[in-house]
């Protein structure tokens, strides 16, 4: 049974056929790590796990690389300049 997506630019349903026979890449977000997962979080996992097994059983060989975000802000210390203030000293304040 060949694979079957939505083409949001044709707008249109289109057979899947890989660029490279037998080949398929695959990039997927990953988890943003900034508190407890969410149902959304998993319907997204569940769907890239879903085609990647799909496409592994009919054959292809697949590549699947997911990225993963920390949104850990860097908090920066600043002061506001006064005259014992050199640019250079402000400069490497504001980098710590």
């Amino acid at each position: 049974m060949p694979l079957v997506l939505y083409n949001t630019f044709s707008k249109k349903e289109e057979p899947f056929v890989p660029l490279e026979p037998g080949k398929v890449t695959m990039y997927t977000c990953g988890p943003t790590v900034y508190g407890r997962p969410h149902i959304g979080n998993y319907a997204s996992f569940l769907m890239a796990d879903l085609l990647r097994r799909w496409l592994e059983v009919s054959g292809c060989q697949v590549m699947h690389v997911k990225n993963i975000t920390s949104r850990r802000r860097r908090r920066r210390r600043t002061r506001s300049p006064s005259p014992g203030n050199t640019r250079s000293n402000i400069w490497r304040t504001n980098m710590l």
